[in-house]
């Protein structure tokens, strides 16, 4: 659902919100993945690119009922930004996991940040 248009950067971009179809059931995990995500992302109007994502898992993900594992929560942001050239890149990719795998239960945290960034000659 597209909810506003904002400025980002000094371009216009789409902020659109959205939410997991339940109507159909999931043939595969990467469907049970989905089904449990919502969130936000910002599209450039002009280039039609993912300029900010903010995605969050609704509820915990089960594999094999439980019985190999559970991913419990999920969330991940990421930033792109536009060269003066007319480049995309990720400016911050930022997620964290919890989740358990047989017996041995794991958190992971991943950030990343990259800043003048310029085209290579």
């Amino acid at each position: 659902e597209v909810v506003s248009r904002e400025g980002r950067e000094g371009r216009p971009t789409l902020l659109l919100e959205f939410t997991p179809r339940t109507d159909v059931a999931a043939k595969d995990l990467t469907e049970k993945f989905l089904r449990q995500v919502a969130g936000k992302l910002w599209v450039d109007e002009q280039d039609g690119f993912v300029v900010k994502l903010d995605v969050r898992l609704l509820g915990p993900v089960e594999v094999a009922g439980g019985i190999v594992g559970v991913v419990k929560s999920f969330a991940c942001q990421f930033e792109r930004e536009r060269t003066p050239e007319g480049l995309w890149f990720t400016r911050a990719l930022n997620w964290n996991m919890a989740s358990r795998q047989v017996l041995s239960r794991k958190i992971v945290e991943f950030v990343e940040v990259r800043t003048n960034v310029v085209r290579a000659p």
